[in-house]
């Protein structure tokens, strides 16, 4: 009876899965071009979106830095006076 089976899907039929997750680290702001040709396959898209947020990440960084260095000169402390 298809009450006495165990079921996950339409039909009595037992569906089972497997889910694999694989990590991988970069140096740099680029994965590499074996990456980037995989990410192709899924999309022929990816790797352009992949440099476009790559290029933004890294004006985001000089402009980071700029400001940085703005309110570096902006803030210096001046030394005390020593009262005699």
């Amino acid at each position: 009876m298809p009450g006495d089976l165990p079921s996950n899907s339409p039909g009595g039929h037992v569906v089972s899965s497997e889910e694999q997750l694989i990590i991988r680290q970069y140096n740099g702001p680029i994965p590499p071009a074996s990456e980037l040709q995989q990410l192709k396959t899924v999309d022929p898209a990816f790797p352009e979106r992949v440099m476009r947020i790559a290029e933004a990440h890294a004006a985001s960084e000089v402009r980071r830095k700029a400001v940085i260095k703005v309110v570096d000169k902006g803030s210096r402390v001046r030394p005390r006076r020593r009262r005699m």
